[in-house]
């Protein structure tokens, strides 16, 4: 459920949200506007996959955001970047495990392997100086196209994160989604909506739509989020079964278009994450070391495929050593999703 808005526009927000203006571009760098939605205390949220830049810089946060040299075990950054990682607001527990029973033979698109070292950056100027294997950066970035180039230049890949299962009012494309398919407001997110995942064909030209806009900028997999609504409060009588066909599709079509998939979170107690393995090419996952859920995305290792995963209230040396030796993709990021982060590997 990220929070943010990439236009090249300033976005007219009320005085619950925080805005972001674009500003400029260069060589290595494109910033994008953003939006979001903050608690009292000013931070955000970051569990379920909100995300979005708070109305002050988290303290552990430079202007600088050159990539950490961190090992698995240590939590020094180079000179841009703080040794002590204040944590953010705390957050609030997740939902239990949960999985889909869908395969997908190998097709022409990129299968992302475990150990990747990969930069979330969601909010703010992209920083393509980090040195990471992976980037994961919003579809609507306005210099998506020319990132994604860059990237590859370097012989890195891109992601391209978007929303499937909610509904955001600040996206361009807010006013295709009829009212019969918008259900309750997202606790905490009045600018957001669950969407009935059963209306296929009121949401699927929408998404076709956003997954062929990732694919044209050439992205080589998409992020999708608010992936396992079925133990949320959507105001619809949504289940597990609609989850993994919903979830099924989206892969499926997104594969069509020549990229991966990756399940965002997913854990949900029951057998939806399992289930979704198979068609999934790998996953991203939020704070399962801070809530010792960890085993449950350690399948996906087993199966050959990345768990990118972010901390933010861990100190690197608390997670990094458990999650190299596991195989994961881990980082320590501030909840805004900005450049700064320190590297596990």
């Amino acid at each position: 459920m990220l929070k943010r808005v990439s236009l090249a526009l300033a976005v007219v927000v009320t005085a619950s949200l925080a805005t972001l203006v674009l500003a400029h571009s260069d060589a290595n760098v494109s910033t994008v506007a953003v939006s979001c939605l903050t608690t009292g205390n000013g931070q955000v949220s970051p569990r379920a996959g909100r995300h979005c830049t708070p109305t002050t810089t988290p303290t552990s946060e430079t202007s600088s955001t050159t990539a950490p040299t961190t090992t698995a075990s240590s939590t020094s950054t180079t000179s841009s970047a703080t040794t002590t990682v204040a944590p953010p607001a705390q957050v609030t527990a997740p939902s239990s495990p949960v999985t889909t029973t869908a395969t997908t033979a190998p097709g022409g698109w990129w299968h992302p392997k475990p150990g990747l070292t990969w930069q979330w950056q969601l909010s703010g100027t992209v920083d393509l100086s980090v040195a990471a294997d992976v980037f994961d950066i919003d579809y609507q970035n306005p210099q998506a196209a020319d990132l994604v180039g860059k990237l590859h230049a370097q012989g890195k890949h891109a992601v391209c994160y978007l929303e499937t299962g909610g509904w955001e009012n600040y996206r361009p494309d807010a006013g295709a989604y009829p009212a019969s398919v918008l259900g309750a407001s997202m606790s905490g997110w009045p600018s957001e909506r669950y969407v009935d995942v059963r209306q296929r064909s009121v949401l699927e030209p929408i998404l076709k739509a956003r997954f062929k806009q990732c694919a044209d900028a050439h992205f080589d997999a998409v992020e999708t989020d608010i992936d396992d609504t079925h133990v949320e409060k959507t105001g619809f009588p949504l289940t597990e079964q609609d989850l993994k066909a919903f979830n099924t599709w989206v892969a499926e079509d997104i594969h069509a278009l020549g990229m991966a998939w990756l399940l965002k979170n997913g854990i949900t107690g029951d057998s939806f994450l399992t289930d979704m393995l198979p068609v999934a090419d790998g996953t991203v996952n939020e704070q399962c070391w801070q809530y010792n859920e960890c085993a449950a995305v350690k399948p996906f290792i087993a199966a050959g495929k990345p768990v990118f995963n972010a901390e933010y209230n861990l100190d690197p040396s608390a997670f990094c050593p458990a999650a190299n030796t596991a195989g994961f993709s881990s980082i320590r990021k501030n909840v805004d999703l900005g450049a700064w982060l320190v590297e596990c590997r």
